[in-house]
Order: C-alpha cells, then structure tokens, then sequence
C-alpha cells in the first residue's frame, strides 16, 4: 500500500491574517485553532485535504528562505471572477494573471500572505 497524503503544515508569519486568506478569500472551513507550548495553530479544511497554519513563537528565529521552495497549493474555485474580485479588493499578490483555455479551464497563480504559491482554478465562459 502507497502512502496517502495526511496534511499540508504551512509556517506562517500572522497566523490572524493567513487564516483571513484561506478562510476569507478562499472559503476553507476553520476546524480549530489552538496554542501548544507558544506556536499558535489552526486546522483548515477543503475537502479532504487539511492544512494545518502554525505560527512559530516570536522568540524562534524566522525559518530560512531555503525551506520553502516547490510548494505550490492548488484549489478548484467554484466562481473565479468572484473569488479573484475578493482577492483583488483584499491586496492578494497575484504571480500570474488568469490563463483560459478553449474548453472553459482557467488558471491564477497568487501568493498568499506568506508568499507560499496558490494556484486558483475553475471554469470560466467557453471562448469562441
């Protein structure tokens, strides 16, 4: 039996606003948050994938640039145009304007608050 993939665990600088992003912007369920020996933590879902924001103590060195390469998360969005105007009005950084494909697909590349990758997709109008 392969692996199966558990949780994505995402270092985050404001756990407040990183959870506004996801939460906010993006509609994933909130299903806790918590404090454990000073990391602030907080349990996200969409779907079957959890995601799981810490927060590291402010006495613990920031994590180095090096961790974070190649991470890169996508979600399915029922309304991009909606979803972008939200993004739009809330300053989200967007890495590569939306992309449409002949059969309706289209792709948005944004960075959330703690310049991790999210890939944003979903169907559009059918271009003719």
């Amino acid at each position: 039996m392969c692996a199966q993939f558990n949780q994505l665990i995402l270092d985050v600088a404001d756990l407040t606003r990183s959870v506004g992003f996801y939460v906010g912007l993006l509609n994933l369920e909130l299903c806790e948050t918590s404090r454990v020996d000073g990391h602030e933590l907080a349990m996200l879902r969409s779907g079957g994938l959890r995601v799981l924001l810490i927060q590291q103590p402010d006495e613990l060195p920031p994590l180095p640039a090096e961790r974070q390469p190649g991470v890169v998360m996508s979600f399915e969005v029922l309304n991009m145009q909606h979803t972008l105007a939200k993004c739009n009005a809330a300053g989200t950084t967007v890495l590569r304007g939306m992309e449409r494909s002949t059969t309706g697909e289209a792709t948005v590349l944004l960075a959330d608050p703690d310049g991790y990758p999210v890939l944003l997709s979903g169907r559009t109008e059918l271009v003719h």
